[in-house]
């Protein structure tokens, strides 16, 4: 069956959520590797460096990662800058000879790949898998299936994404506290590691670092303090109120599963949902009203933005 196209924000700027799992048996983690870890995590970087997108969250787990990226809208770069960024993914005597190639066509392509969130997945993880093969002497496909990308409505939504992907580790029982996962954005900010990714003062709209760090740990420490499931890993009682005595002042917790992150196609508010759903239907996206095929109906694929804050 041939695959559907990738619903996906075509004008304008654009936040997502972006997910994916490993091709592995159950109880195998390639992952976990320190090594392959941080290798996925460079690589994000380095195309978020080098395509017009900007990283928000960002958590690596033993067979799976969580991003949430931002990117920009469509607009034509210069020559120069678009050579500058070029040389970064073709390095070398060799990529020069091939860039000197190009022609205007070349180049055209090249500035609207730089902001199309398909074409930067594909380098991020294709060249993983090319470095984890040669690392492991294995063939084959690493990704157990093409990435989903959740659209997400705005600073806001995106902000409860950021904090639900930095609080995967939690909720896996694997640390206490989210910034002790040290394959994620938020152990590289407590260690001011984090310029590759967006500020915090971005991310919360609050215009003071200071401030902005504050509310932002508030808000991923009182939602990591409450089970989205029952049996479910949290921050333990203790940890939240010596963070409280620290002067945490807002307070906020997921209340139920929050799949969509990973399965939806757009999250955010009923106005918003309806009309992505319109240009999905335009588009020839979602066609059947009736029935729909799984996980691309609006049942199941776009839901309204609620919280319990």
């Amino acid at each position: 069956m041939a695959r559907s196209n990738r619903f996906k924000v075509l004008e304008g700027s654009a936040w997502y959520h972006l997910y994916n799992q490993v091709a592995a048996a159950l109880g195998e983690y390639p992952l976990e590797g320190t090594a392959a870890a941080r290798k996925l995590i460079e690589l994000f970087e380095l195309y978020a460096s080098v395509y017009e997108c900007t990283l928000a969250a960002l958590c690596v787990m033993g067979n799976h990662y969580h991003a949430v990226a931002f990117f920009e809208e469509y607009r034509r770069l210069s020559r120069r800058e678009l050579r500058r960024r070029a040389k970064r993914l073709n390095p070398g005597p060799h990529g020069e000879a091939r860039l000197d190639c190009w022609g205007d066509e070349d180049w055209e392509r090249f500035n609207r790949r730089l902001f199309d969130v398909s074409d930067f997945m594909k380098d991020v993880q294709q060249r993983f898998s090319v470095w984890y093969n040669a690392r492991h002497k294995r063939r084959g496909h690493f990704w157990a299936e093409r990435f989903k990308a959740t659209v997400l409505e705005g600073p806001r939504v995106a902000l409860d994404a950021a904090l639900y992907v930095e609080l995967n580790p939690v909720r896996a029982g694997l640390v206490k506290r989210p910034e002790d996962h040290r394959h994620s954005s938020c152990f590289l900010r407590s260690i001011n590691k984090a310029k590759s990714f967006m500020s915090l003062q971005n991310l919360t709209g609050i215009g003071d670092a200071e401030e902005a760090g504050i509310h932002y740990r508030s808000l991923l420490y009182w939602r990591g303090a409450v089970p989205t499931r029952e049996g479910q890993a949290a921050i333990p009682e203790e940890l939240i109120e010596a963070e409280e005595a620290r002067g945490f002042r807002e307070r906020g917790c997921f209340r139920r599963r929050l799949a969509y992150y990973r399965d939806g196609l757009v999250l955010g508010s009923s106005e918003f949902v309806a009309e992505m759903l319109t240009l999905a239907r335009e588009s020839g996206f979602y066609v059947r009203r009736k029935h729909p095929v799984r996980n691309r109906g609006p049942e199941c694929c776009m839901r309204a933005y609620l919280t319990d804050n």
